[in-house]
Parts: C-alpha cells; sequence; structure tokens
C-alpha cells in the first residue's frame, strides 16, 4: 500500500488552507480472491460499485498470474581465439582459419516481474553446432545434466533484478579459402552453414512458472564483427587482412 500527500500549490487552490488530500493506492491482492465474511459471497469492484462476482471472474482471479517471469535481456559474443595456421601451397606459406574457434557468449536475464522473486531458476540453451560448452560463470550458475546442459541459478532472482552470466564454446568454424572464383575468400561456416542459419534455441524455468523458449540467431550475434574484433589485435591482422580483405570489414 502506498500513501500520498497533495498539498496546496497557489491560492486558489480547492484544497482549503492548512488542509491536505491523501491519496491511497492499494494493490491487487496476492491472496485472492477474497470471501465475504458477512454473508459468504466474493465480491468485485464494477462501475465503481461492489458487486458480487460471477464464479467465472472468480477462477479467472485466482488463476492471476502467482509465479515469477524471466526473460533473456541480452546476448552478445566475444570471440577469444580463432584457428588461424599456416599451410604450404606451391611452397609458398599461405594463411588458413579452420578449426575450434573459442568464443564466450554473454547473457543477462532479468525479472520482470515487480512482486514475485524467482526462487529456482535454470537455463537450458543448446550448443552450438559442431562444438562443446567448455568454461562458465561459476559463481552464477551450476551446470546440471548432460547436452544439452542447464545452467542453474544459485540464488533467488528478485522482482526488478537483472543477472549476468556468461558461458565459453570451442565452435567448429572455416573461413573460405582463397581461390580462383573465390579471390578474396570466405565466408564464414559453422560447419558447412552460413552465420544465419545457425540458431541456439533457449529455455528458461522459473519455479512453477510457464517454460519461456526462443532462439538465439547466431547472426544476431554478430559473429563476424567479434571475429573482426579479435583480428584486429592479432599478431598477424596485416598478413590477415591481406589475405582476407573481407574479413575485416567494419573495424
Amino acid at each position: 500500500m502506498n500513501v500520498y500527500e497533495v498539498l496546496p500549490k497557489a491560492a486558489g487552490s480547492v484544497i482549503g488552507p492548512d488542509k491536505a488530500l491523501y491519496i491511497v493506492d492499494i494493490p491487487d491482492s496476492e491472496r485472492a480472491p477474497h470471501q465475504s465474511k458477512r454473508d459468504s459471497r466474493y465480491y468485485v469492484r464494477l462501475g465503481g460499485r461492489s458487486q458480487p462476482a460471477s464464479h467465472k471472474l472468480i477462477e479467472d482471479i485466482r488463476n492471476r498470474r502467482r509465479h515469477p517471469v524471466l526473460e533473456l535481456k541480452s546476448a552478445k559474443l566475444q570471440v577469444l581465439h580463432l584457428p588461424i595456421n599456416e599451410r604450404v601451397v606451391n611452397f609458398d606459406p599461405v594463411l588458413e582459419i579452420s578449426g575450434e574457434a573459442r568464443v564466450r557468449l554473454y547473457l543477462n536475464l532479468r525479472n520482470v516481474s515487480s512482486t514475485i522473486m524467482a526462487m529456482h531458476a535454470s537455463l537450458r540453451i543448446d550448443h552450438f553446432p559442431g562444438s562443446s560448452w567448455t568454461n562458465y560463470d561459476n559463481l552464477t550458475v551450476t551446470r546440471r545434466g548432460e547436452p544439452p546442459h542447464f545452467w542453474e541459478f544459485g540464488a533467488p532472482i528478485y522482482p526488478g533484478m537483472e543477472i549476468a552470466l556468461w558461458m565459453d564454446a570451442n565452435v567448429s568454424s572455416v573461413y573460405g579459402n582463397v581461390t580462383a572464383l573465390v579471390p578474396r575468400g570466405g565466408p564464414w561456416s559453422f560447419p558447412g552453414r552460413a552465420p544465419d542459419a545457425v540458431g541456439l534455441p533457449w529455455m528458461i524455468f522459473a519455479d512453477s512458472a510457464p517454460v519461456r523458449t526462443g532462439i538465439l540467431r547466431f547472426d544476431d550475434l554478430r559473429f563476424e564483427q567479434a571475429a573482426a574484433d579479435y583480428i584486429a589485435t592479432h599478431r598477424d591482422r596485416n598478413r590477415i587482412a591481406i589475405t582476407y580483405p573481407d574479413i575485416i570489414r567494419g573495424i
């Protein structure tokens, strides 16, 4: 319950001198519906008056949301390592980008409920094609079960609270070699799939709430930009840029 005091602000106010108006804000009850002790009936406010509630309305009130609502608010990808190797073609050394990349996925979840905390919450997220989860934020979550893993939060998530976690993965990735038909090399594939064809299904569990689901599109995670950011700090960045000029777009 909230109580607000409204004081007169200027001459001519309808609120008299030394008077005040008080507004009492009473939110919906978490224990509704409530039965009258007088006649054992249930009442609701309709048109500014208390009216007996119908059976359907009573059931609707009884089934009012009583659980937390966790949402996946954001996801970001960072490339920690790219498989940049050297091979010999016609006695000349040539750079090749093929093998396991190491990436870190940053996630933010938020309890958008204004009154109900999530006592027990877990996130399930499928791994990348041709990949495996490795290290993770063990201060925030515990990894449980066989793949696909469940990442269980170690503490309640309070109403309005936003919580971050991260997890690492080794991802099979290839950047197309330079050929006569593709003189600039590329594009990226994982494995054999373009970034816009890769999705990571996820599920959020919170107490008895309905399971929330979605898909993280790999293209939306901007792997290509994350790879370019990594190459920008690589010791062979100039040589990589000469061999694969399109790989560093946007840096």
